[in-house]
């Protein structure tokens, strides 16, 4: 089995039916006609593209260029990330609500002596989970996504 031919299957393992599908939704502009070239065998692939590749598709390097089955399979790796991705979202919708109840509440308010230590404290993790989830999509998803959540109509 050729490189191209690797690729191809890889692309199909991780859900992209055809090359222009994957090259559209994982790859930069100046990327997706040398992915084209790679698939279909009319350039080689060096290790640094394979790579990038492999993580795209959610295999190893190797497996592209040497057909070496050591690989996560896809249905693994998005198990992850998707995990992760609702860890982040359920943190970050924590500190919105903690910060809500601090703002929206005389209680909260009266728990917390220090209130703008309080708030910068729930600020700073929310900023923590918020830029997790943006690089955790940057780089992994390949795509951005919209944290800030629907929009706040509590006055």
């Amino acid at each position: 089995m050729t490189v191209g031919e690797r690729l191809k299957q890889a692309r199909k393992a991780a859900g992209f039916k055809t090359a222009k599908a994957f090259a559209e939704a994982m790859l930069e502009p100046k990327q997706k006609a040398t992915y084209y070239t790679h698939e279909s065998g009319q350039r080689s692939v060096r290790v640094q593209t394979a790579t990038l590749y492999a993580e795209l598709m959610g295999t190893t390097p190797e497996a592209i260029l040497f057909g070496e089955e050591k690989q996560v399979t896809m249905d693994t790796k998005r198990y992850i990330l998707d995990s992760l991705e609702q860890y982040y979202q359920g943190q970050i919708a924590k500190h919105k609500a903690n910060i809500s109840v601090l703002f929206n509440n005389h209680v909260g308010l009266a728990e917390h002596p220090d209130i703008i230590e309080t708030l910068d404290s729930q600020l700073g993790l929310l900023a923590d989970y918020d830029e997790k989830l943006e690089m955790l999509h940057k780089h992994f998803y390949r795509q951005k996504v919209d944290t800030a959540g629907p929009p706040d109509n509590s006055g």
